[in-house]
């Protein structure tokens, strides 16, 4: 797929500070994570765009990996996860106008649908909140189908994804902390952690481990 021709792409740096603002562990490795899933969005031609609604979706998506990366650490860690999401510095790209226009489009192309089971709430200025939310779970499949589509050389794209997100958090597998003596410093740093320990970590996934079956199901929202 050529993207390039008549659109406008957001780069990873454009984005990166939103992703450093919603961070949840302390040595910021996470960061590396999402710098590998924007280039799988980028692959499967998820950061292009070519009007301002597009733009926002585009953004929208950077706010999709935020919840599935702070979902896998509350799972992974037990601890509960608070979707709360920062706006303060793209108010112009993801305005309440914006996120109204949005969702009245999503609403419609909805109505269209026949014998759908999903409800879509009516909203209004007083709860644009959470229409931005339902917005961004809107793209979940989109994002972590992107994610799986191009995560890695390996076969199992579940247990890549599993991989390439313990990797950045503090986990409660201590064995295997001993086992990946590498600092990572920088996202080259990073990607060749991935591969090195990809088996060891594959070893210790439980098949019936919540986080994987989050995983297996495509994600879905935990609280």
């Amino acid at each position: 797929m050529d993207n390039s021709i008549n659109l406008n792409k957001v780069e990873f740096d454009d984005v990166k500070p939103i992703f450093e603002g919603h961070n949840i562990w302390s040595d910021g490795t996470e960061i590396f994570w999402y710098q590998l899933a924007w280039e799988c969005l980028e692959k499967e031609g998820l950061t292009y765009y070519s009007n301002s609604y597009d733009l926002a979706y585009v953004y929208i998506r950077v706010y999709t990996l935020i919840m599935i990366y702070g979902e896998f650490s509350s799972l992974i860690s037990n601890d509960y996860y608070s979707y709360e999401f920062f706006r303060e510095n793209v108010e112009d790209i993801l305005s309440d106008f914006i996120i109204g226009q949005l969702i009245m489009k999503l609403q419609y192309e909805f109505n269209k649908l026949q014998n759908s089971i999903c409800e879509i709430e009516f909203y209004d200025n007083e709860n644009i909140e959470n229409a931005f939310f339902d917005l961004v779970s809107d793209q979940r499949y989109k994002v972590f189908n992107a994610i799986e589509n191009h995560i890695s050389k390996f076969q199992d794209k579940t247990f890549s994804i599993f991989v390439s997100m313990y990797i950045t958090v503090v986990t409660p597998y201590k064995s295997i902390e001993d086992e990946i003596p590498e600092e990572i410093l920088s996202y080259e740093s990073y990607l060749s952690v991935c591969d090195k320990h990809y088996d060891d970590i594959s070893e210790i996934i439980d098949e019936s481990d919540e986080v994987l079956g989050w995983l297996l199901e495509g994600t879905y929202r935990i609280n």
